[in-house]
């Protein structure tokens, strides 16, 4: 019908997952959400729905539980709620909360909660705050996990998994340290096209263009 196709194009612009319980998530209505759970008898840890709707790349095809859901808006009231009524947080509940930008989250309900992310690994969670350029948490989290810094820095064995290639790739520029070897910054312009910075170092001696890695990234240029 012509109500259908309006709704459709109405939520196809929203670009967010349509189901009445996302919506009262995202707006954090407590006293909604309350009310809903209890009409329709929802499980408190149950997970939320997918939508053809969803145009977040993080949400979309996933099911995540409601207080994940809850705390990648950064909900507060609602994970309040949920952790008061026996809903456990988990691992992934890191991910999702880095997402809403909201320390409150990581802080008041992570922290407190003695919650890790999953397999210990804060070097991702640095990444996907990097990935959504939400620095002042990025930052936070280097400053209060990492007491070795160079070791988060450091390029190891493989040039496609570590900090910096997630640094160039989101054209997030704000962790660039000092000490990136002029080799590995080539080589990371290149694969991720600054045209106009690799002209400027190919005017650089120092630079190897016959390394291997670097030639890898200039075939596919």
């Amino acid at each position: 019908s012509k109500d259908d196709m309006s709704l459709f194009y109405k939520n196809r612009k929203i670009g967010e997952n349509d189901s009445t319980i996302c919506t009262i998530i995202r707006n954090d209505s407590i006293e909604s959400f309350v009310s809903y759970v209890t009409q329709t008898n929802y499980p408190l840890s149950g997970k939320i729905p997918t939508s053809l709707f969803e145009t977040n790349d993080f949400l979309i095809q996933k099911e995540p539980l409601l207080i994940e859901y809850a705390a990648f808006y950064g909900s507060i009231q609602i994970i309040q709620y949920l952790l008061i009524n026996d809903v456990k947080l988990t691992p992934l509940t890191w991910l999702y909360a880095i997402h809403s930008n909201n320390a409150e989250v990581i802080r008041n309900i992570l922290e407190e909660n003695k919650i890790r992310p999953p397999e210990d690994d804060f070097v991702r969670c640095v990444k996907e705050s990097i990935k959504c350029h939400h620095n002042d948490i990025a930052t936070y989290l280097i400053e209060y996990y990492f007491n070795d810094k160079e070791k988060l820095y450091d390029i190891g064995e493989d040039i496609f998994d570590n900090l910096y290639y997630c640094i160039f790739g989101c054209y997030n520029y704000s962790f660039v340290i000092e000490n990136l070897k002029k080799q590995f910054a080539f080589y990371y312009l290149c694969e991720f096209g600054y045209y106009e910075l690799v002209k400027l170092f190919l005017k650089d001696k120092e630079i190897d263009i016959n390394a291997v890695f670097i030639l890898k990234s200039i075939f596919f240029f």
